[in-house]
C-alpha cells in the first residue's frame, strides 16, 4: 500500500501542477486508487508494477 499511496500522490500532484485538477481533488483521487488496489505480497518487481498500475489508474480517473 505505501507504493500505491506514493504513486497516486505523485501522479495527482503532477496533474494539479499542470492545472488539470483542483488541489482539493488530490485526496479524493488518492483515496479512490487505494480503495481499488488489493494488497498482495511480492518482490521489488511487484512493487514497481503496483506503482505503474496506480499511475495509470490516476490518469484514467481524470
Amino acid at each position: 500500500m505505501p507504493a500505491i499511496l506514493n504513486a497516486a500522490n505523485e501522479s495527482a500532484v503532477k496533474l494539479f501542477l499542470e492545472d488539470k485538477i483542483k488541489f482539493n481533488e488530490i485526496p479524493r483521487i488518492i483515496n479512490r486508487i487505494m480503495n481499488l488496489h488489493k494488497p498482495y505480497k511480492g518482490d521489488i518487481f511487484a512493487y514497481i508494477q503496483a506503482e505503474d498500475w496506480a499511475r495509470k489508474m490516476v490518469q484514467q480517473l481524470v
